[in-house]
């Protein structure tokens, strides 16, 4: 199912990506915007705004294998070392509501920046509660 106004489900159906390998329910393709050097996109051909919306366990599998084929391509034709980055929803900074990974090829010296500060106000003990 596609979207109306999503660029994602409006680029993989008018094929304008430059596609790196797909299956049957999901694509991976060169990020229009790299980061570095072989930043791939993998996301689903069907559209889903978070991750945790995609019920069909084939659609995961499929996309969970398409994640590591990639990872495995670039390491051996771009960079052994890589991020795989993922947000959903706008607090997590997401900027395209269609799920989506990202593969981002890493480099000694390179310019991308993925910080996760350290946050030591939270108390481990309150949050394990709240997710029992």
């Amino acid at each position: 199912m596609k979207k109306i106004n999503c660029v994602f489900c409006e680029i993989i159906e008018k094929k304008e990506v430059h596609a790196i390998e797909q299956n049957e329910t999901c694509i991976a393709f060169l990020d229009k915007n790299p980061v570095s050097k072989g930043h791939v996109l993998v996301c689903t051909k069907d559209h889903f705004e978070v991750f945790h919306q995609i019920e069909n366990q084939k659609i995961k599998l499929d996309l969970i294998n398409l994640i590591s084929s990639v990872t495995l391509l670039l390491s051996e034709k771009i960079s052994g070392d890589y991020n795989i980055y993922q947000a959903n929803g706008i607090n997590a900074e997401q900027s395209i509501n269609h799920v989506h990974f990202h593969i981002i090829p890493r480099f000694h010296n390179d310019n991308v920046n993925i910080e996760l500060p350290t946050d030591k106000d939270i108390n481990i003990i309150e949050t394990i509660d709240s997710i029992k």
